[in-house]
C-alpha cells in the first residue's frame, strides 16, 4: 500500500470533521421535528456525540499535522438535490446508510492513517453502536410515516446523502 501523503490525509480529516458536522446538525435537526420520545434522545445523543466527540477527535489528529483545527463553514456547502419533504422512516433509512458509509470510511481512513487506529477504531465502534440501534428503531417503527416539510432540514437531508462519498 502506497504511503499516505500529508495533502491526502489533511484532505481525508477535513473531509470526515465535515461529514461529522453534517451528521451532527441532522441528528439535531430530525430531534427537534419529531414527536417520538425514543428516537429524539436517541438522535440528540448520536448529533452530540458525532459534534463533540467525533470531531474532537480528528481535530486533534489535524492540528497534530497543521498545527491547528478546523472548523468548516457548511453554509457554503450546497446541492442541486430538491426535496420538499421528509419522512421518519426516511430519516432513519438515511441515518443508517449514513453511519454504513461512516464505518466504511473509517476502515479505510485507518488502513491508511496507522498512526491513528486505535482512534478509528473508538469511532468506529460508535458508528456501528449508532448502525445497530438505527436499525433497531427502523425495523421497529416498521413502515410508519410521518412527514415533516421544510426547506433546512430538507437540505441538511440532502447534504447527509452526500457525505462520506
Amino acid at each position: 500500500m502506497k504511503r499516505l501523503s500529508i495533502e491526502h490525509l489533511i484532505n481525508m480529516l477535513q473531509e470526515s470533521i465535515i461529514a461529522e458536522q453534517t451528521a451532527s446538525d441532522f441528528y439535531v435537526y430530525i430531534a427537534q421535528k419529531i414527536q417520538n420520545g425514543n428516537i429524539k434522545r436517541m438522535f440528540i445523543k448520536f448529533g452530540k456525540e458525532e459534534a463533540e466527540k467525533h470531531k474532537k477527535l480528528l481535530n486533534e489528529r489535524l492540528k497534530s499535522v497543521t498545527g491547528q483545527d478546523y472548523a468548516p463553514d457548511l453554509s457554503k456547502l450546497d446541492t442541486d438535490i430538491k426535496v420538499s419533504s421528509f419522512s421518519l422512516i426516511g430519516a432513519l433509512k438515511i441515518a443508517k446508510e449514513s453511519e454504513r458509509k461512516a464505518i466504511e470510511f473509517y476502515e479505510e481512513a485507518k488502513k491508511k492513517d496507522k498512526l491513528f487506529r486505535k482512534v478509528y477504531d473508538e469511532i468506529i465502534s460508535d458508528e456501528k453502536r449508532h448502525w445497530l440501534a438505527i436499525d433497531k428503531e427502523k425495523r421497529f417503527q416498521g413502515e410508519k410515516e410521518e412527514i415533516f416539510y421544510e426547506d433546512e432540514g430538507t437540505r441538511l437531508l440532502c447534504l447527509l446523502m452526500q457525505s462520506w462519498k
